[in-house]
């Protein structure tokens, strides 16, 4: 299939069929300029949405509202039905926009310090500890270093992943893996650099990793007897 334009916005507005959304969602994975195709088309929404709320902010010019009322009466009901058209293009772009920033935050190469990986696998280490410890629990996995899980839930495509800090001398980072194929594949990333990072920027980050998770999450995360099930049964949920 070749990936066009259209196809990448349709991709952003999941009006793709199931197959061709997988072929996209594979393609980006190692296709970094594809990735930054895409996040030009999110861009490009967003500057829609910007441009269209700064129109709907200022207001009409007297003239231009006593020259809409002298239109025939006859054209009344059309008006009428091109403006709930508007209305209904905003509200699929504001929904779009929704769904392409949180594609984006999760996939968007080097840009601040949400980072998407090409779903790689994780160390052996970090691994045993989302293979075998409830959320809230914090394992030693070297000198130094240690590993929080945090959350787990299963994602749309019906893996189980888990949100987890890890927790190293220099920096921290906050990620999200899943157990694909019997391994665990990073999804989602954001790396601290500084320990002592300011309360807001701390804020901001946990913000966006939620967005992320938002996006592909499908129903509440598990709880602890959940959580337990899945480790009895090594994260495999088919």
């Amino acid at each position: 299939m070749k990936i066009t334009d259209e196809k990448l916005s349709a991709f952003l507005d999941a009006e793709l069929a199931p197959n061709d959304m997988d072929i996209i969602r594979k393609a980006l994975e190692v296709d970094d300029a594809l990735v930054m195709r895409l996040a030009e088309l999110s861009q490009v929404d967003q500057w829609v949405v910007e441009n269209a709320e700064q129109i709907d902010a200022t207001p009409m010019p007297e003239k231009l509202v006593e020259l809409a009322q002298q239109i025939d009466k006859g054209q009344k009901q059309n008006n009428i039905v091109q403006l709930s058209n508007w209305k209904l293009v905003k509200t699929n772009i504001n929904t779009s926009m929704s769904i392409a920033a949180s594609v984006v935050l999760a996939i968007i190469v080097g840009v601040s310090t949400i980072n998407y990986q090409a779903a790689p696998t994780i160390s052996n280490q970090i691994a045993k500890v989302l293979d075998s410890s409830i959320s809230g629990q914090t394992s030693l996995i070297a000198e130094n270093t240690s590993v929080k899980a945090q959350l787990s839930f299963a994602n749309k495509e019906g893996d189980l992943c888990r949100q987890y800090l890890l927790l190293e001398e220099e920096a921290n980072s906050t990620n999200i893996a899943c157990k694909e194929n019997k391994r665990w594949r990073l999804r989602a990333s954001i790396q601290e650099n500084e320990i002592n990072t300011q309360r807001y920027q701390a804020a901001s980050k946990e913000q966006s990793l939620e967005t992320v998770i938002d996006v592909m999450i499908a129903g509440a995360p598990l709880n602890t007897e959940q959580e337990q099930s899945a480790i009895s049964k090594q994260w495999q949920s088919r």
